[in-house]
Formats: C-alpha cells, structure tokens, sequence
C-alpha cells in the first residue's frame, strides 16, 4: 500500500518487485513514473486513482499477471510502452479523454482481443498494437493518420473500420495480419 498524501511514484520505484500481487494506491496519487511498475510479473491487481494525470513510458511493461486496467478519467495520453509485452492483458478500460496514445502501448499484448478508442484521439504512434490479440477495431472519425507498423502482426485481426477521415496509412500498418 502506497501511503496518503504521495503525489508521484518516481521510474522504476516497483520496477521487478516480482512478489507484488495487488497495489493500492491513494486517493492523492498524481503521477506514476517511467517504468514504475515494470516487471512485476505477479501484479494482479491496481487501481488507478482519477487524480492521476500522467503515466510514464513503460510503466506497466511486462506484467504478465495484469488481466484488465481501467484509466484514470483525466489522462489525456498513454506514453510509449506503457503496457509492453504485457501479454495477459484482456481488458483496458480507456477515459475519453485520451488524446494520444503512445509508439508500443499495447505491443504484445496478446490476450487483448478488443479495446474501445475515445472519440477524442487524435494520434495513434507507430507499433501502437503490434503483435496484439486484437480481433477488430474501429477508429475514431477524429484520427485522420495510420501511423506505419500500428496493427503489424495482428494475426487475429479480422475487421478493422476506418473512417472517410483518414487520409494516411504509414507503411506496413497492415503487414502480416492474416486475417484480414
């Protein structure tokens, strides 16, 4: 348990403390750092406090035993590799306010078959979702670019609707999903 009144949990504070199973965090909590939970392969269990404005890159990367996460209403952004190779990840609650999310989010994740993008995203990186378990998507309308290697490998990907919007998709976005 992370003591009331800590604002920030700065990089790497949890990063391989791989006996963590669950985490409560205060109310008071408004930023975690890069890599802050990295590696905590046990981690079972966190909920993120709605104070939270800003999770840093990595900061869930690898935590094989994370099944499903709810974000904060007030994140605007998911930073790069913010659940990297998180394979057991089935389930991501997003608040509509994401704006951005970031190059390998949720790259690897295997288990996660379907996530539901705000209508306020404006930008998914490259690799966003390559090598997930994503079975389809749709875009909001308010993305007009696909950014190169977004769904790369997402052999499980069989629908995906894009919007008129779109006027770009980068290179191999597409590339080796199968079942399309």
């Amino acid at each position: 348990e992370v003591e009331e009144g800590t604002e920030a949990i700065g990089n790497d504070y949890y990063n391989t403390c791989r006996k963590i199973q669950t985490v409560k965090l205060p109310n008071s909590l408004k930023e975690i750092g890069d890599g802050a939970f990295g590696n905590c392969n046990k981690l079972t269990s966190i909920n993120i406090p709605n104070n939270v404005t800003y999770i840093g890159e990595y900061a869930f990367e690898r935590c094989d035993s994370l099944k499903s996460i709810k974000l904060p209403n007030g994140l605007k952004e998911i930073n790069e590799g913010t659940f990297f190779l998180a394979f057991n990840l089935e389930n991501v609650t997003l608040p509509t306010s994401i704006e951005t999310i970031g190059e390998y989010a949720f790259a690897g994740c295997g288990s996660l078959k379907t996530i539901k993008l705000p209508s306020k995203l404006t930008e998914i990186a490259p690799n966003t979702f390559e090598q997930s378990g994503l079975t389809n998507i749709t875009i909001p309308e308010s993305v007009t670019t696909i950014e190169d290697y977004v769904f790369w490998e997402c052999t499980s990907l069989t629908n995906i609707n894009i919007p008129d919007g779109v006027t770009c998709i980068g290179d191999y976005a597409f590339s080796g999903c199968t079942s399309l």
